[in-house]
């Protein structure tokens, strides 16, 4: 049942952020102070509210370095903001090199952690050319990772092996592991690993 409602949610995945969305309580904090240990101490609502305003000012400073928003100017601004490692515009060409390819690299910087985490091939594991699926897609695979790995083991969902895979602290997951549900739990890890993704892009841009 988990895995089943892992894989129907969009949780912490940019195709679920919508610009315009954030509290004014979230927007007014500097994106330096969400660090991924303090997205993972708020609640629930309040942590997506957080990460919106990260994306709302990620998106401000992107497209005012490029006059008239010209695509080539921002396809170099998310690639060098979001691929920092050279892994993901050639996964993110299939879609072309307009509006679907800038935000497959937003996606694939959240999302290429996960397969990578649960042991999957990028190649072949994902369907990149399907934005939204591959967001699900990594999701389940990661779900199913864990699953493996924690056998029925309910505390399992949120302590080191969910943190560390990612490369997020012990205290990430202790703070996810107040959520009840696991569906929340694994939000949690997921919204603290959009932190750190976009804590570096903002940091890449200013």
């Amino acid at each position: 049942m988990f895995l089943a409602a892992a894989c129907s949610a969009t949780g912490g995945m940019t195709p679920a952020r919508q610009a315009g969305s954030t509290t004014t309580a979230a927007a007014n904090i500097d994106p330096a102070a969400m660090t991924p240990e303090y997205i993972a101490s708020l609640p629930r609502d309040q942590a997506t509210a957080a990460i919106d305003s990260m994306v709302d000012r990620y998106l401000d400073l992107a497209i005012g370095r490029c006059p008239n928003r010209a695509d080539a100017c921002l396809n170099e601004q998310f690639k060098t903001s979001f691929d920092q490692t050279g892994q993901l515009a050639p996964l993110c060409k299939v879609n072309g090199l307009g509006s679907e390819y800038k935000l497959c690299l937003m996606v694939a910087a959240e999302t290429v952690p996960l397969v990578k985490a649960a042991g999957g091939n990028l190649a072949t594991d994902v369907n990149w050319a399907n934005i939204d699926g591959a967001n699900n897609e990594a999701r389940e695979l990661f779900a199913r990772w864990l699953e493996d790995t924690c056998r029925g083991q309910i505390a399992c969902f949120s302590e080191a092996q969910t943190a560390t895979s990612l490369g997020l602290s012990s205290t990430v997951a202790q703070s996810c592991r107040v959520h009840r549900r696991l569906l929340d739990r694994l939000d949690c890890v997921s919204d603290a690993l959009s932190a750190a993704v976009y804590q570096r892009a903002i940091k890449s841009l200013s």
